[in-house]
């Protein structure tokens, strides 16, 4: 009997690139939002350096100008903080995207190799046929020439 083959091996095949990709994909976006919600835990690191540093000059005595420069600071902080979150809120929305577009790639895969699997299990059950089969009509055989060499 001649070795299992499988017609949709092809599409397995594809649907297993398909989700080494998205793998990928979502490995990439997962680690932008890593180095982006690092900028963002620096940024809110310095607005409380500012804010500590800015306590503690008033307690001592400091310039108008002073007090205008760490406002203007603050302020410019503050909005590089918000800009970082919208910013870490898509990226976030993308990695969610990523994880679907990977559960559906693998969900597709497992179908394909499920169905792989049935008609290698339906392989098996044939080719076992075929050889108890063959057993059987080599003993049929067998039988036959006995029985008749102890005929004659």
């Amino acid at each position: 009997m001649r070795s299992f083959k499988f017609k949709l091996q092809p599409v397995l095949h594809h649907r297993q690139k398909k989700e080494d990709i998205f793998k990928k994909e979502l490995a990439e976006v997962k680690l932008l939002f890593d180095t982006e919600k690092a900028v963002l835990d620096k940024l809110k690191s310095k607005l409380l350096d500012i804010q500590a540093e800015l306590r503690l000059k008033q307690q001592s005595s400091f310039t108008a100008s002073e007090a205008a420069s760490y406002s203007t600071y603050r302020d410019r902080v503050e909005r590089e903080i918000e800009v970082q979150t919208i910013k870490l809120t898509d990226i976030a929305n993308e990695v969610k995207r990523a994880q679907e577009r990977l559960v559906e790639a693998s969900k597709n895969k497992k179908i394909m190799e499920k169905l792989h699997t049935k008609k290698y299990e339906e392989y098996k059950v044939e080719a076992d046929k075929a050889e108890q089969t063959l057993i059987d009509e080599m003993a049929t055989m067998r039988y036959n020439r006995m029985d008749s060499s102890f005929k004659e």
